[in-house]
């Protein structure tokens, strides 16, 4: 029986994403073949977290980011979205984007880097 990704991310839900539940997903993955679906599966839990107001924000900055810059961010998103109880940034550093942030969640991605604003007026 093949297991949907919706299933598999339930799966890790029930179990609040504990580090036994999440193996069994990856050898399940890894055991049928599946394993390019990892990142699939991620984003699924990522997207069933963020219907329940628990949002993981992807923000990737031209450097690592300080406390009161992840303070801001946080502010941002949940003065966007009142559903937004809680968020959980990842930081990824891309020096390419010069200065600014882009931040992606399930459900919006907001692009506020020097990189973003050159590209839309090139595109203009």
């Amino acid at each position: 029986m093949k297991l949907t990704r919706g299933q598999l991310a339930d799966f890790v839900l029930a179990a609040d994403g504990s580090t036994r539940s999440l193996k069994q997903v990856a050898g399940y993955l890894v055991a049928n073949g599946r394993s390019k679906e990892v990142d699939m599966v991620i984003r699924e839990v990522e997207s069933k977290l963020d219907q329940k107001g628990h949002t993981v924000a992807r923000v990737r900055s031209a450097r690592e980011l300080g406390g009161d810059q992840q303070k801001k961010i946080v502010a941002m998103l949940k003065q966007q979205d009142q559903v937004i109880k809680s968020v959980e940034i990842i930081n990824e550093v891309d020096p390419s984007l010069v200065g600014g942030v882009v931040v992606r969640t399930p459900r919006t991605e907001v692009d506020v880097s020097i990189r973003g604003r050159l590209n839309r007026m090139n595109q203009a």
